[in-house]
């Protein structure tokens, strides 16, 4: 706006500086020319002066709307941060009331920890009030210690005069141990002496037994099996086609002292032994047998029923025949003997047994 008015007031003035009287026209005409000039020229001081107020005016304006468009500006941006300020502030409120609540925790907390505290302090008020009395019992212990120290002081009095004793003592038992060790190296000596008698003892005792031993050995009683028969062999079957078998058995002593006789055990069987003997429980027998005596039994015992077929192959020695047992005795001195004996029957066309002879394994020979 302001190089517009210059304009204006150029055009205005025309080529006569301000100042210059302008030529005089009373009369102007529109439609001359110069029809602006005479106006101008003849404009009183008054209208010029206000022409100019309105263009300062106008300048005024047109500044003061230049500075309302900073001033606009500037107050948009002072909006603009007063907004983020607003903002910040929103955040920081909602900060503050975070840190409100942490702190209403944090209260609570120290409130609590405040109770521990003085739980605490009156737990440390307890233990001092204990702490006082230990002292108090510790003064009362000192006290006794020192008279039980003047006790002992007492005591050592007493144990140093016992000790002198003691040593007198001593030097008496020193005297009775050179005295004792003198008389056990005389007893030593004794038991020596006594030792090598009773070796000798020993010696004739050992030869005394070797010698009765030998004699109970040699005067012992000697039980052996001195007859086994079968009897029944011609006789005719039974009810069931088979025949009856019986055996008589006979013992005699050997020996040159009597024997009594405890028990008997006896099998007698068709199949052949086996590798090892297995022996049942005997039967008792309560028998002495003289020097040169014999045992047998009292009538016939059966030992098995075969049919007569086995009994011919029995009797033609196709088919063996065998007994094996033992006989328990002890002698007079009350030593326990056996004899243990395996024998196979031979026979002959006829009722009985031809006899028998030993036979089988040494296991099935035993004599103690």
């Amino acid at each position: 706006m302001l190089p517009v008015a210059l304009v204006t007031l150029t055009i205005w003035g025309g080529e006569t500086a301000f100042g210059q009287q302008p030529p005089s026209s009373p009369t102007p005409r529109i439609a001359s020319p110069e029809w602006w000039e005479r106006f101008l020229w003849d404009m009183r001081i008054t209208d010029l002066a206000t022409v100019l107020l309105a263009v300062a005016i106008l300048l005024a304006i047109i500044i003061l709307g230049t500075r309302m468009g900073r001033l606009w500006k500037a107050v948009d941006g002072l909006w603009k941060v007063v907004e983020g300020q607003r903002s910040d502030m929103q955040v920081s409120l909602e900060i503050a009331r975070q840190s409100a609540h942490a702190a209403t925790d944090s209260a609570q907390a120290i409130t609590a920890q405040s109770g521990q505290i003085t739980a605490a302090l009156a737990i440390a008020e307890n233990a001092a009030t204990a702490a006082d009395e230990s002292s108090r019992a510790t003064a009362e212990s000192i006290r006794v210690i020192a008279a039980q120290a003047g006790q002992v002081t007492s005591s050592l009095g007493l144990a140093e005069t016992a000790a002198a004793a003691a040593d007198v003592s001593a030097k008496a038992a020193l005297q009775a141990a050179t005295a004792a060790e003198k008389q056990l190296t005389d007893l030593t000596a004794s038991v020596t002496r006594a030792r090598d008698a009773a070796d000798s003892a020993r010696e004739l005792a050992t030869a005394a037994k070797q010698q009765a031993d030998t004699a109970v050995a040699v005067d012992r009683p000697h039980v052996f099996v001195s007859g086994l028969r079968l009897h029944g062999l011609k006789q005719p079957p039974d009810a069931q086609g088979l025949v009856p078998v019986s055996m008589t058995y006979e013992f005699a002593n050997y020996g040159r002292s009597p024997a009594v006789i405890r028990g008997i055990f006896l099998s007698v069987g068709t199949n052949p032994p086996p590798d090892t003997p297995t022996y049942g429980a005997p039967n008792t027998v309560r028998q002495v047998i003289p020097v040169h005596g014999v045992f047998r039994s009292v009538r016939p015992v059966e030992v098995f029923r075969l049919p007569p077929a086995v009994i011919a192959k029995v009797q033609s020695s196709e088919t063996p025949v065998v007994a094996y047992g033992y006989v328990d005795y002890t002698d007079p001195f009350g030593h326990e003997h056996r004899s243990a004996f395996l024998y196979e029957f031979s026979f002959r066309d006829a009722d009985e047994s031809a006899g028998f002879h030993p036979a089988g394994l040494d296991a099935f020979w035993h004599y103690s």
